[in-house]
């Protein structure tokens, strides 16, 4: 069973591929989706939108769980309860705060 984006992302696949060009070179936009491996700028430019919109989904799923309406905890008396999380309540993972303190005191 698909979920409402697998199944957006499948449906752009199939499209493109059955009604898309041979080469997304050849497209009208080909200036916003074409590249080359060997220019690093492009392929940089596209991680870090990549990277961006990540973060900024991250981002927003934090601000629903600690402000929104919360997230749903399966693990809930009764079967499942949607749960509002306390700010003071998101840590980060102790290993993750290891490799952060890592990394601060090597570019300190």
């Amino acid at each position: 069973m698909l979920f409402g984006d697998q199944k957006v992302l499948w449906y752009h696949v199939w499209c493109h591929a059955i009604w898309g060009p041979e080469r997304l070179e050849d497209s009208d936009t080909a200036f916003l989706f074409g590249f080359q491996w060997q220019d690093r700028f492009r392929v940089s430019a596209i991680l870090g939108a990549h990277l961006v919109s990540i973060g900024i989904a991250a981002l927003g799923l934090y601000c629903k769980a600690v402000f929104i309406g919360g997230l749903y905890d399966t693990w809930a008396s009764g079967g499942g309860d949607i749960r509002l999380l306390k700010e003071a309540s998101v840590t980060l993972n102790s290993s993750v705060k290891r490799l952060a303190g890592k990394l601060t005191d090597l570019y300190s």
